[in-house]
């Protein structure tokens, strides 16, 4: 969520990237990273939550689930 929360701050996303790199790119870190990023675009939908973390958080999510050789 701290990750996917700083995606506004593209610099401040950098830092927690690289400093969870370890956990975020594995299978399990992609999972979570797509769990979170489904809990807040399910908020942006139903309740109007996070009108400007949306477009950015959804594409986050496309890349993670985009093919390996394709990222």
């Amino acid at each position: 969520m701290l990750y996917l929360h700083s995606l506004l701050v593209p610099a401040t996303a950098a830092q927690v990237h690289d400093l969870f790199a370890d956990l975020f790119d594995t299978p399990t870190g992609r999972l979570a990273q797509l769990s979170a990023a489904g809990h807040i675009l399910d908020r942006a939908g139903r309740s109007g939550d996070y009108p400007t973390l949306a477009a950015p958080v959804r594409a986050h999510a496309a890349r993670l689930i985009q093919p390996a050789g394709r990222r």
